[in-house]
C-alpha cells in the first residue's frame, strides 16, 4: 500500500437502505442524461429544469443555494433541486410582493 493510499474501511447497513440508496443512484443516473424529463425521486429537478421554471440562470441559482434558500442535491457535476422547495421560494416571494404593494 502506497503512502498517500488510506485503508478500507467496512461499512456495514441494512439491506433495504442498501436497496434504496441503488435505487436513488440508478434513477439520478438516469435523468442526468435526460435534461428534459421531469425526475421522479420525489419531485427532484434539473438544473435546467429549475432555470426554466425560476426564468433564471445557473449564478442566481447558485446565489440560492449557497444562502440556503432552495434544498439542492449534487451527483457529480450535476446539480438537483427538490421541486417543493422551488414551489415554496416562488410562493414566499409572491408573498413578498403582494406586502411591497401597499
Amino acid at each position: 500500500m502506497k503512502k498517500s493510499e488510506k485503508p478500507l474501511q467496512l461499512l456495514l447497513i441494512p439491506e433495504n437502505d442498501w436497496n434504496k440508496v441503488q435505487q436513488t443512484l440508478s434513477s439520478l443516473t438516469s435523468c442526468k442524461n435526460k435534461p428534459n424529463q421531469e425526475l421522479t425521486l420525489g419531485g427532484w429537478l434539473n438544473e435546467k429544469q429549475t432555470q426554466a421554471l425560476l426564468s433564471r440562470k445557473t449564478t442566481t441559482l447558485w446565489r440560492l443555494r449557497n444562502q440556503g434558500v432552495i434544498t439542492y442535491k449534487k451527483l457529480g457535476s450535476a446539480t438537483f433541486y427538490l421541486k417543493q422547495s422551488i414551489i415554496d421560494f416562488l410562493n414566499k416571494s409572491e408573498i413578498e410582493q403582494l406586502g411591497t404593494n401597499n
